[in-house]
């Protein structure tokens, strides 16, 4: 198969140097690595290549620089995850956020902060 290189305009290269930046400094290094990603391919590199340097699957590569092809910039940045469905009801999500709001104290634990272990007891006991 063919290796495909993006051809970006200078002011394109511009943003998208200034948006990883910004990125990497916000945390969001996924976004930074996939902008990082089509910043390499416009430079000549091959997905491959790519993959190799950032430390990420080619197939992800690939994926990035299609959705960036057909998308653009709004396909680099973090969408909604959905991750393991919650196991708990939303009345209980209320009642929890309720417990956490009045403190660990007003629950009757000795410390003043709370803590995942903490959380974890309070949602089993409730």
């Amino acid at each position: 198969m063919r290796s495909r290189f993006l051809q970006l305009h200078h002011r394109t290269t511009t943003k998208l140097i200034r948006d990883k930046k910004e990125a990497e400094k916000d945390g969001a290094y996924r976004v930074a690595k996939r902008i990082h990603a089509v910043l390499l391919n416009d430079g000549g590199k091959t997905s491959g290549e790519i993959a190799s340097l950032i430390q990420s699957p080619r197939s992800c590569v690939c994926e990035w620089l299609r959705n960036y092809e057909e998308y653009g910039h709004e396909s680099l940045l973090e969408g909604h995850r959905s991750g393991r469905p919650s196991r708990l009801f939303e009345n209980h999500k209320t009642t929890l956020c309720d417990i956490i709001d009045s403190g660990p104290v007003a629950y009757g634990f000795l410390s003043g902060v709370w803590t995942s272990p903490m959380i974890a007891r309070v949602i089993q006991e409730e």
